[in-house]
């Protein structure tokens, strides 16, 4: 109400001074508005009317200050009332949750003796179970110290087994690991000729006589068969059913593909002529001696072919070993000579309508080696080594379908006798002891002789080299190598090959220079056999 009071107070000062502001300028407005003689009759009139309206507005705006204050203290009389009655409610609900939570108390109270009877039930339940617990625990502690002591003994009787059974299986496996060896020994032998009949016969994979089933079936076979007066049978499967079956089909296929009625031939080759197409006049000569140069080598111990498939004339440690290395490709194809140029008079040709030619002897020539003066041994050796692949015609296909087959010569270990005392040995093994060497190890080629041949000569057939090294490899390889060693031609390697192919030094020349009289052909000869195919 005070502050009410005082607000209206202000205001009523606040119209006092508009008042008297009011009557200031009516005052100012009706002062006369002439100067001088002249005179202003209506300022009278201005000056009381400007005066009358000043009172009434006082007392309107005295008036509207009065029924404001009014207005606001009533209105702030109403608020009083609404809060004193909240202020009471909440009083009211402040007690009646005090009463709540004291009859709640003294609910409490009277239920607190049930609650202390029931705690202390189940303390005695707890007590109990925990009884029983500690009991159970100590029948379980004794099952524990039961189980160790079983199981201890079960233990020293399990090793007690487990020794006996170790030394039961090493003797059992040291009979096993020997019949097992023996066994890969023998499948392998088994693999190897069915190889060698696929090789001879040289069907396509798919005909029904093919080897290649046999071949999967020789891995997955684990069983020898049997075997009636050491000959292979079908009774029992094995690998007696694999050699039975590959005997039987290549007996009946050696007389359809003509293996036993061969045909056989010889053909002579000239290297000058037929493989390097050079001339026989003067100027052929000196491209001659020119090729043959270009096949010199300084050493051939650094020829991989050379260390991998012949046997040396001398070992390594004697020092470098010159020669001759004449590779060449041989061909059995139609309108294509023996090394594969197209075919011209003199040259020479196999039979392309054979599945296949092999050899069987080989022979070497030089011609004109004894021209003049005999300056160089007269028992040369070459080496003549087929290094390549193998090429054969499919017997019964129409349109020539070849083979290549990398065909190595490779030693057969011979079985030895065994007994009951190899058996017992512990340190018998079979793959290294009952064989006389190792299975797959290359057999080397040693040299042959080679013969002079004059210019009017004929070829003596009886100079063949009738090396069964040679015997049943195709005359269609990819790679041939001659290889004439320079020590068997003179003690001196290098000088040997020198006068091969440039001929000796002039005498008394003191150039060095040479004749030219050297060697004017190499002559090839191959006896052969063909088989039809048909």
């Amino acid at each position: 109400a005070g502050i009410i009071l005082a607000a209206a107070t202000a205001s009523s000062f606040e119209q006092a001074a508009e008042f008297d502001d009011a009557i200031t300028n009516a005052i100012t407005a009706g002062l006369p508005t002439t100067v001088g003689t002249s005179t202003d009759p209506s300022f009278a009139a201005r000056l009381a009317a400007y005066l009358k309206s000043i009172p009434t507005k006082f007392y309107f705006r005295l008036g509207k200050v009065v029924a404001e204050s009014v207005a606001k203290d009533l209105e702030t009389g109403l608020e009083v009332a609404v809060l004193d009655k909240d202020l009471a409610i909440q009083r009211e609900d402040i007690a009646l949750g005090l009463k709540e939570k004291l009859v709640e108390l003294a609910q409490a109270y009277r239920d607190e003796f049930a609650l202390r009877v029931q705690i202390l039930s189940a303390q005695e339940r707890l007590r109990q179970v925990s009884g029983q617990y500690r009991a159970t625990l100590q029948k379980g502690i004794r099952v524990l110290d039961e189980r160790r002591t079983l199981n201890a003994r079960i233990a020293a009787s399990t090793t007690q087994s487990r020794y006996r059974d170790m030394t039961f299986r090493v003797a059992r496996n040291d009979a096993l690991q020997k019949y097992r060896s023996a066994f890969d020994y023998a499948a392998r032998h088994v693999f190897t000729c069915a190889k060698v009949y696929d090789y001879e016969t040289n069907l396509d994979p798919r005909d029904p006589a093919s080897s290649q089933p046999l071949l999967q079936q020789i891995v997955r076979t684990r069983t020898l068969g049997a075997l009636v007066d050491g000959e292979p049978t079908l009774a029992g499967g094995g690998m007696s059913e694999i050699l039975f079956r590959l005997k039987s089909n290549y007996d009946a296929l050696s007389a359809q593909l003509g293996i036993n009625s061969p045909q056989v031939e010889t053909g002579r080759f000239s290297l000058r002529r037929e493989l390097f197409r050079i001339k026989g006049d003067n100027e052929g000569d000196a491209v001659w001696r020119s090729t043959l140069e270009k096949h010199r080598v300084a050493d051939l111990w650094t020829l991989a072919e050379f260390r991998r498939h012949c046997r040396p004339p001398q070992a390594q440690t004697a020092g470098p070993l010159p020669g001759l290395v004449i590779p060449f490709e041989s061909y059995i194809l139609a309108g294509k000579n023996f090394f594969g140029w197209p075919l011209a008079p003199g040259d020479n040709a196999y039979d392309p309508s054979n599945f296949t030619t092999k050899a069987r002897a080989a022979g070497i020539w030089f011609k004109g080696y004894h021209d003049g003066a005999i300056t160089l041994a007269n028992m040369p050796r070459v080496y003549l080594v087929p290094v390549g692949n193998d090429v054969m015609t499919v017997p019964n296909s129409l349109d020539l379908k070849v083979r290549v087959w990398n065909a190595v010569d490779e030693k057969l270990p011979i079985p030895l006798p065994i007994g009951t005392r190899e058996l017992n040995n512990a340190n018998w093994i079979p793959m290294r002891d009952s064989v006389d060497g190792r299975l797959g190890e290359i057999r080397k080629y040693s040299s042959f002789r080679a013969y002079p041949l004059g210019d009017n000569e004929e070829i003596d057939g009886a100079e063949m080299a009738t090396d069964s090294r040679l015997t049943g490899r195709s005359v269609w390889n990819t790679r041939w190598l001659l290889i004439i060693p320079g020590v068997h031609l003179l003690a001196d390697g290098e000088e040997g090959l020198s006068t091969l192919i440039q001929g000796r030094v002039i005498p008394g020349d003191s150039t060095g220079e040479r004749d030219g009289n050297g060697i004017s052909d190499i002559e090839m000869i191959f006896q052969t056999f063909g088989y039809s195919g048909n």
